[in-house]
């Protein structure tokens, strides 16, 4: 066999785009050029947080009466949140679980409220005053 008839080895490409990052050099990754570009992805990220609640609502009530209910309650949780610094930058998502409402009965220990459902609410919140705090930790 001739040696024009041998496979030729090609290295694999790169699966991972180091091109977002701007200061990486064309010689491989640089960890200085990581760290910048992920603090800089948190750092826009920072003052947004996903939170969540969970309320109970009777089950023995109308599809208005819950309505009612329901909005008084996210009503009620959206002005605690901002009394706090916590101001609303998304919809509220509601579900309702298939499962009775529980109460903490001490010691871990929860337990069923009978004529209760759990409503849980999910909604993207922003902080106010974030002041992002860099703390070294002795080696």
């Amino acid at each position: 066999m001739t040696a024009s008839l041998l496979p030729t080895y090609s290295p694999p490409k790169r699966y991972f785009d180091w091109g977002r990052f701007e200061d990486m050099s064309k010689s491989g990754p640089d960890p200085d050029a990581i760290d910048r570009a992920a603090i800089a992805r948190s750092n826009a990220m920072a003052p947004y947080s996903w939170l969540w609640a969970t309320f109970n609502v009777p089950t023995n009530v109308t599809g208005a009466q819950y309505l009612q209910i329901r909005n008084a309650k996210l009503k009620k949780w959206v002005n605690w949140m901002a009394k706090r610094g916590w101001h609303l930058a998304g919809r509220i998502r509601v579900e309702l679980s298939p499962f009775p409402a529980t109460r903490p009965a001490g010691s871990g220990v929860y337990v069923p409220v009978e004529g209760d459902t759990e409503m849980t609410a999910v909604a993207l919140f922003k902080k106010e005053d974030v002041k992002l705090v860099r703390i070294e930790i002795p080696g």
